[in-house]
């Protein structure tokens, strides 16, 4: 589907297993997250920095000007990103809400409406 973005996840994994000892913490170049090489499976990791490429891709496309890019690695924005602007906050509270978008969270917690919640997020007694 994205041959590009998945050609690109293999190099940055290759740069990144080569220079970590088989037998220490290794970086996910993409999302920040660990894995010891050898001991963890790579595959996830890969399609979890495929998933968040092609996510950022597609909020670049439909995000207007004035808004940030989407952020995939939390270790890259800590500190100095958060709190810039009203603008930082929602988008990092949508990407909060797409790392949770879990397959099997989602098939045993499937959403749905929450009773008093009213407009604005608010909720109203009854």
């Amino acid at each position: 589907m994205y041959p590009q973005i998945e050609q690109q996840v293999e190099q940055l994994f290759d740069e990144a297993l080569r220079r970590t000892p088989k037998t220490c913490i290794c970086e996910n170049p993409v999302t920040g997250e660990n894995f010891v090489p050898g001991h963890d499976p790579v595959r996830p990791h890969k399609e979890r920095a495929i998933r968040a490429l092609i996510a950022q891709l597609r909020f670049a496309d439909e995000k207007s000007a004035d808004m940030p890019d989407l952020p995939i690695n939390e270790r890259g924005y800590s500190g100095t990103w958060k709190w810039q602007s009203p603008r930082h906050y929602v988008v990092e509270a949508f990407t909060y809400s797409l790392r949770c978008r879990d397959a099997e969270l989602l098939s045993r917690y499937p959403p749905k409406p929450l009773k008093g919640l009213g407009s604005g997020l608010v909720f109203t007694s009854r």
